[in-house]
């Protein structure tokens, strides 16, 4: 059965602890996910790829477009 979401573009604005969160659960399951951030977090999340650390989640890197 294919995912009827496969094919959205998701976009989250405010990376904080909360959307980081939420952001990176998405960029983990959908593929088409953006984050808008702005000076060293932009740059961090580039080229690091954004780190989640959750007990509930687990940990993993995602690397958003």
């Amino acid at each position: 059965m294919q995912n009827k979401f496969e094919n959205s573009r998701i976009c989250v604005v405010g990376i904080g602890g909360v959307g980081g969160i939420i952001g990176g659960a998405l960029a983990r399951t959908y593929p088409h996910v953006t984050f808008y951030a702005r000076g060293a977090r932009k740059d961090a999340i580039r080229s690091k790829g954004l780190r989640i650390e959750s007990e509930y989640l687990g940990d993993f890197i995602v690397n958003p477009e």
